[in-house]
């Protein structure tokens, strides 16, 4: 319930949602009821710093962004500890799609949930968060290019890219802690990841091409590859979803349907191993096998992908075309 609804139900109050930081200058944003009555039952507390279930009441403002503290006009100001972010989000993930794979349900969406309630007490934007992670993904290229292939660099590299992946999640769910994302902030989300996935394995034909001594020049047809499949891949599960949406089709995290076994199955397809596998990037060898196998892996899961959506959307045609 949005808090100019709250208003005409409840004439003195108006909720305010955010960090301390940023609440003065910040307009009403949906809230909960249970937000509500927390504020309402601590009208009388302005100032004193009070918490409930997560929820710090810090005072009461006016909406002249007026400081909180003042108890002038009955609005109350309501901002969310990082810890009551982090259990509200625990309530407000996306489902378990089939095609999920492990890394990126069981470990990437967690460290993402808990960097969206830091990102939140810090006051920043989905849009912001977006960029922090492209700017972890691109600073992981610029070592790949510049630095030579050994142990340490592959560690940065690896955590580099991996903190990325989970600021990518973080962007989305710290957008669901606000009340609800935008669609030029998916658009963005989308956009970046595209450049990620396509450019990602250009880097790496790049780097193994400096620094990659003694790799043959066959080795260098692999990123190329997997650049292909990677891209299409992706576009291949917008397009899917895209299409199906049109027939009022729920999306693949809508419809869930994930099971563990499932994820694990599916853990060669997931970026977040993809990003760890370059811990090996300092022994060249053990990287291209491993890099190899992955490729080949996502190729398979690309092949028979594509013949299962292509079977659903054609499915979807039928049943449309039937009196």
């Amino acid at each position: 319930m949005a808090a100019t609804a709250l208003a005409s139900v409840h004439p003195p109050l108006s909720v305010f949602t955010g960090p301390p930081s940023r609440l003065s200058a910040r307009a009403p944003r949906a809230v909960s009821e249970t937000m509500y009555r927390t504020a309402t039952s601590y009208m009388a507390e302005s100032g004193s710093a009070r918490k409930y279930r997560g929820i710090h009441l810090v005072g009461v403002g006016t909406l002249a962004h007026q400081p909180p503290g003042r108890a002038e006009n009955g609005v109350a100001v309501v901002a969310r500890s990082v810890i009551g972010s982090y259990r509200h989000l625990a309530t407000a993930q996306k489902g378990h799609a089939r095609g999920a794979p492990g890394y990126s349900v069981y470990v990437n969406r967690k460290i993402g949930r808990a960097l969206a309630a830091l990102a939140h007490s810090w006051g920043w934007t989905p849009n912001q968060v977006t960029f922090v992670s492209a700017g972890h993904t691109v600073a992981a290229f610029v070592l790949l290019i510049v630095l030579p292939a050994v142990w340490w660099n592959g560690l940065l590299v690896a955590g580099l890219l991996a903190f990325g992946y989970a600021w990518d999640s973080a962007d989305g769910q710290l957008a669901r802690l606000r009340g609800g994302g935008s669609l030029a902030g998916e658009w963005l989300d989308h956009f970046v990841d595209a450049g990620k996935l396509a450019a990602l394995h250009l880097v790496v034909l790049v780097a193994l091409w400096r620094h990659g001594s003694g790799v043959g020049e066959g080795w260098l047809v692999v990123p190329l590859c997997y650049s292909v499949v990677g891209v299409t891949t992706f576009f291949g599960m917008l397009l899917n979803d895209l299409l199906k949406s049109k027939k009022g089709v729920a999306s693949t995290h809508a419809r869930g349907g994930g099971t563990f076994r499932r994820s694990m199955v599916l853990l060669p397809t997931d970026y977040g191993v993809l990003c760890l596998c370059f811990i090996l990037w300092g022994w060249t060898a053990g990287f291209l096998v491993v890099y190899t196998a992955l490729a080949i892996a996502n190729g398979l899961f690309l092949g028979l992908a594509a013949v299962k959506w292509f079977g659903e959307v054609r499915d979807l045609d039928r049943t449309e075309s039937q009196p």
